[in-house]
């Protein structure tokens, strides 16, 4: 929940509570420090994906999360062994449940059945030409998409994309 000061009109000293989605409240510094650190973990993603391939990438961040567990296990033991009071710092992470059921998985492939019918659909109409108007007009974006795919490189265009969603 963000509250925004609205000062026009001479409202001066009245506020308006906005209430934002999860992703909305990333997106609008509601919470500068977790938008800063989505910033900068999604940024650093994209830059890694522009220089390096996707397993190379997968393979060291997995690996980090191996050694980054086997850290915290040594370090408990450590403290164990000098007697001083420590507790596991990975134990929450141990009581997550990760199980899937039918139940959670079911709407989203139902979303993903129908938003794939009606892409497929939409684009079949478009590539027959069923609507000229809208085939030309599809047809201009995508001479416009091969002239911008020419220019940047469709890493930079998602980098450039990920930190404009959270300036504007």
């Amino acid at each position: 929940m963000a509250r925004n000061y609205n000062k026009r009109n001479g409202a001066k000293g009245t506020t308006e509570v906005i209430n934002y989605s999860p992703a909305g409240a990333l997106f609008h510094w509601v919470d500068p420090v977790a938008s800063g650190c989505v910033l900068v973990l999604g940024l650093s993603l994209l830059i890694c994906l522009a220089m390096y391939s996707i397993i190379s990438i997968v393979s060291n961040i997995l690996l980090l999360a191996v050694l980054g567990g086997v850290g915290c296990k040594v370090y408990v033991h450590m403290m164990g062994f000098l007697k001083k009071p420590c507790k596991d710092p990975l134990a929450q992470l141990a009581l997550v449940d990760l199980t899937c059921t039918e139940e959670c998985i079911a709407p989203t492939i139902d979303s993903l059945v129908s938003f794939y019918n009606c892409a497929s659909s939409q684009l079949r109409s478009l590539l027959l030409g069923e609507d000229l108007y809208a085939s030309v007009k599809f047809g201009l974006v995508l001479y416009l998409t091969t002239i911008l795919g020419g220019i940047f490189n469709a890493i930079t265009l998602m980098a450039v994309g990920w930190v404009m969603a959270f300036i504007l």
